[in-house]
């Protein structure tokens, strides 16, 4: 999802439910040729930027137009099912 929808900015937890994101999206990020900003809303960021570092920059590194991208999960072919720029 992360290549069709040429994110380039990313927010996840740390952990959810008992499902370590940071590690997924490290193995996702490998993949890509060009991987997004990852921006870990709580607890340890690893080697991605925490939101309070995020923050704390004073810079906002957000693109414009922003774009976003509904998939519906469990679909048989996950393409994203609309996309809009706010």
């Amino acid at each position: 999802m992360l290549r069709d929808a040429g994110s380039r900015l990313v927010f996840i937890p740390t952990e959810y439910r008992n499902h370590n994101y940071v590690a997924m999206i490290d193995r996702v990020v490998r993949t890509l040729d060009a991987p997004p900003e990852v921006v870990v809303l709580r607890g340890d960021a690893g080697s991605h930027t925490s939101y309070a570092d995020l923050l704390a920059s004073g810079t906002c590194r957000l693109w414009s137009p922003m774009r976003f991208a509904l998939w519906r999960i469990g679909a048989a072919v996950a393409h994203p099912k609309r996309c809009s720029t706010i």
